[in-house]
C-alpha cells in the first residue's frame, strides 16, 4: 500500500497545479513576498533589524505548517558570525578643529579605511580634491598642503552638465571616487582628509548625513586619517575664508572651473580615531520534514538565501549609483522570490498525508550577498545533518521574473541522472529550459554544496535592469511563473525522494567554479552579461550608465569576442583578459553587432562607484527615508 501511495504522489507531483490549487499557491506566495520585500524589512540587509524580522517570518511559516526545527535547541535558527566590520571606539576617539571638540556620529564619522594614526595640522580647503591629467583642472595648484588636513568635496564639478570639455561623463566617473581623491591627497603629502558631501548631492546642509565607518572598506597601514564631516561642520570652518560655505565654493568653481583652494588661517585640527572590531550575529533558518523507510536518514536540502543588500551602502552592494545609496533595496526577486518559493515547497510537502522516503531539510541562508557565508557555514563548517548522507541540494535564487517561459537551470551535469530527469519532467511542464555547462557557477548557495561533493540544481530566471537596485519591487514579480517553477521544483524533489542516490560528477575548475566569485578583481567594463554560459563570445546585456562600456560605445546586444590581443569565447576567457588590464589602460575591444564586427576604443577609468543605472532602466522607485546601515565587505 505504501508503494502505491508513493507512485501516486510521483504522478501527481509531475503535473502542474490545477487552477484552484494554483490560485491558492499564488495568493500565499504573494502574501509572503509582499512582506519580505516591504519597507519594514529594510531590504533585509545583514546589519538591519529587517533581516531578523524576515528570519522570524520564515520560522513562523515553517512552524505553522508543521516542520520541526532542524537545530538541536529547537529554535530553527543556526547561528554564525560574520565580519569583520568596525565601529567607532568613542572612549578613545577625539577630534578637535579650531579649538572646538566635535562629536562622533553627529559632526563627523571617522573612516576605518584611514587607520588610527594620530594627526595634527593646519586645515586647508581644496575644493573637489581633483588633479586631472593634462592640467586642465587642479584643486591643489598653488596651495601647499604638505602636513595639512585637507577638506574635500565629494563628486566633481559640473554634475548637471552633459559632455563638459573638462568634466565629461567619463571624467566624472574617473575622478569622483573617494579612493582617487584619497590617493591624490596622499600624493600631495596631506596629513589627513575630511570628506564633505557636495551640494549637488545634498542641497540643504541640515539634511546632510554621515557615512558609516566601514563605508570605504578596511584600513591600510600607509594611509592617512580619513573622516566624513557634515556640511554644517564644513561651513563653520569656511565662514571666515574667501568662499564662506560649501555651497558658495561649489557655485564659484562651477561657473568658471577655477579652483577655490585656500589654507584656512588660524584653523588647526588634531585628534585620533580608534575603532573596535565587531562581528555580526547572523542565522540560517532550518526546518525539517523527517523521512520514513529504509532511506529515511538520507537528506535532501532545499535552499534559498533570504538576505539582500539593505540600503545599498558600501562598494559593490548597490548597482544604482549615488542616487540609490541610502534607499531601501527591496530585493523582491533577489531573493525574496526564492525564499518565498522555498516556503511554498515546505508547505506542499508538509501537507501530504504520507512522509517522504528521505528527509527534507529546508534552509533559508543568510549572508549570501557577502560571499555565500551562510551556506558555506552549513556545508563546510557545521552541517546539521551528515553530508555523507546528503544526496542532493536544490537552490532557488531569483525565480520571480519568468519571461516567455525561459527558465535557467544550472548544476544539471553535477549528477549523471539530472539531465534525463529534467528532460522527462519538462515534457509535462514545457519550460524553455536553458541548461548550464559542467562548471558550477559560484554566485549562489548551491556552489557551497557542490564544493563538498553534493549534486546540485540551481533554478534562476535571469538578470534584469532592477538587479541590486531599489526598483526590484514586488509589483514586477510574475507570480504565475513562480508557481510553475515551484510545481517543477516539487516534481524534482519528489523524484529525488524515491530514485536511487544520484551519482555526483565533480565539476571542472572554471571562473565560476570558485566559491562566491561574483566580480573580477581587475577593472570592470560595467555591463551585465546577457548569457553567463555562452561559448562564442560574451553577450552584452544591460550597460551601466557612465561606465567604460557605455563611454566606449559598447551596446546592449553586442557580443564581445576580443579584448586587446586575447580572444574571448566565454566568461572564463573574458575574465582572464580583463585581469591582465589595469585602471587607466586603453584597450581595443572587438564585438559582433548583428552581422557586423565593430572595433571599439575603451578607456578603463576607475570603477564608477557613483554611476547610474543601466540606460534601459526608465522608472525609479519612490525615495524612502535615507537610513544608514553599517556595511561589511561585499563579495
Amino acid at each position: 500500500m505504501q508503494l502505491a501511495i508513493g507512485l501516486l504522489s510521483i504522478i501527481l507531483a509531475a503535473e502542474p497545479s490545477d487552477p484552484a490549487a494554483a490560485k491558492a499557491s499564488i495568493d500565499r506566495m504573494r502574501s509572503d513576498l509582499t512582506f519580505l520585500s516591504s519597507d519594514e524589512l529594510e531590504g533585509r540587509g545583514i546589519n538591519t533589524e529587517g533581516i531578523n524580522k524576515a528570519a522570524e517570518h520564515i520560522r513562523e511559516q515553517f512552524k505553522k505548517v508543521g516542520l520541526k526545527s532542524g537545530t538541536p535547541d529547537g529554535s530553527f535558527f543556526q547561528p554564525f558570525k560574520y565580519g569583520q566590520t568596525y565601529k567607532i571606539n568613542n572612549d578613545k576617539t577625539r577630534f578637535e578643529i579650531a579649538g572646538k571638540k566635535l562629536e562622533a556620529g553627529k559632526d563627523f564619522s571617522p573612516m576605518h579605511a584611514g587607520g588610527s594614526s594620530p594627526f595634527k595640522g593646519q586645515v586647508a580647503f581644496v575644493g573637489y580634491g581633483i588633479t586631472t591629467e593634462g592640467g586642465k583642472y587642479d584643486d591643489y595648484k598653488g596651495v601647499d598642503v604638505a602636513g595639512k588636513i585637507v577638506v574635500v568635496l565629494r563628486r566633481t564639478p559640473r554634475q548637471g552638465v552633459k559632455d563638459d570639455p573638462v568634466f565629461s561623463d567619463a571624467a566624472k566617473a574617473r575622478y569622483e571616487s573617494l579612493e582617487s581623491k584619497l590617493t591624490n591627497a596622499i600624493n600631495h603629502k596631506a596629513a589627513g582628509i575630511l570628506f564633505v558631501t557636495d551640494p549637488h548631492t545634498v542641497k540643504d546642509a541640515a539634511a546632510d548625513k554621515l557615512e558609516d565607518p566601514n563605508y570605504m572598506g578596511r584600513g591600510r597601514g600607509q594611509r592617512i586619517p580619513v573622516a566624513h564631516i557634515t556640511q554644517t561642520t564644513a561651513n563653520t570652518l569656511l565662514a571666515d575664508s574667501n568662499v564662506k560655505s560649501v555651497a558658495e565654493a561649489a557655485a564659484v568653481i562651477e561657473k568658471d572651473l577655477k579652483p577655490q583652494s585656500v589654507v584656512l588661517s588660524g584653523v588647526e585640527a588634531n585628534g585620533q580615531f580608534e575603532f573596535l572590531p565587531q562581528q555580526l550575529d547572523l542565522k540560517n533558518v532550518v526546518g525539517v520534514i523527517e523521512g520514513s523507510g529504509p532511506n529515511a536518514n538520507e537528506t535532501i536540502v532545499i535552499g534559498a538565501h533570504y538576505d539582500h543588500v539593505g540600503y545599498g551602502n558600501g562598494f559593490g552592494a548597490s548597482l544604482g549609483g549615488a542616487a540609490a545609496r541610502g534607499r531601501i533595496h527591496h530585493g523582491a526577486d533577489d531573493n525574496g522570490s526564492g525564499t518565498t518559493a522555498m516556503i511554498e515547497l515546505a508547505r506542499r510537502f508538509a501537507s501530504r498525508k504520507s512522509p517522504p522516503t528521505r528527509r527534507l531539510v529546508f534552509i533559508a541562508f543568510s549572508a549570501e550577498e557577502t560571499n555565500l557565508n551562510g551556506s558555506k557555514h552549513y556545508a563546510s563548517s557545521s552541517p546539521l545533518f551528515p553530508l555523507k548522507d546528503t544526496i542532493a541540494m536544490l537552490n532557488m535564487d531569483m525565480v520571480g521574473r519568468l519571461r516567455e517561459g525561459k527558465l535557467e537551470i544550472a548544476g544539471n551535469k553535477s549528477a549523471t541522472e539530472f539531465e534525463p530527469l529534467l528532460a522527462e519532467l519538462n515534457k509535462t511542464f514545457k519550460f524553455d529550459l536553458k541548461l548550464g555547462p559542467a562548471a558550477i557557477r559560484g554566485d549562489s548557495d548551491h556552489a557551497s554544496f557542490s564544493n563538498v561533493g553534493i549534486p546540485v540544481l540551481f533554478f534562476f530566471t535571469g538578470l534584469h535592469p532592477q538587479y541590486h537596485r531599489p526598483t526590484d519591487t514586488v509589483d514586477l514579480i510574475n507570480f504565475e511563473g513562480m508557481n510553475q517553477i515551484v510545481d517543477l521544483a516539487e516534481a524534482v524533489v519528489e523524484r529525488w525522494t524515491t530514485m536511487p542516490r544520484p551519482t555526483f560528477v565533480r565539476p571542472p575548475k572554471s571562473a565560476f567554479a570558485l566559491l562566491g566569485q561574483r566580480r573580477s578583481t581587475g577593472p570592470r567594463l560595467g555591463f551585465m552579461p546577457g548569457d553567463y554560459d555562452a561559448k562564442n563570445g560574451v553577450p552584452v546585456g544591460d550597460v551601466n550608465a557612465n561606465s567604460p562600456a557605455e563611454k566606449g560605445g559598447i551596446m546592449k546586444g553586442d557580443v564581445i569576442t576580443k579584448i586587446g590581443d586575447d580572444n574571448v569565447t566565454d566568461m572564463e576567457t573574458y575574465m582572464g583578459a580583463m585581469r591582465k588590464l589595469k585602471i587607466g589602460d586603453k584597450v581595443k575591444i572587438q564585438a559582433k553587432r548583428g552581422k557586423e564586427t565593430v572595433t571599439l576604443d575603451v578607456e578603463l577609468f576607475a570603477p564608477p562607484s557613483d554611476s547610474g543605472p543601466p540606460s534601459s532602466e526608465k522608472k525609479a522607485a519612490p525615495k524612502t527615508d535615507a537610513k544608514k546601515e553599517p556595511v561589511g565587505a561585499k563579495g
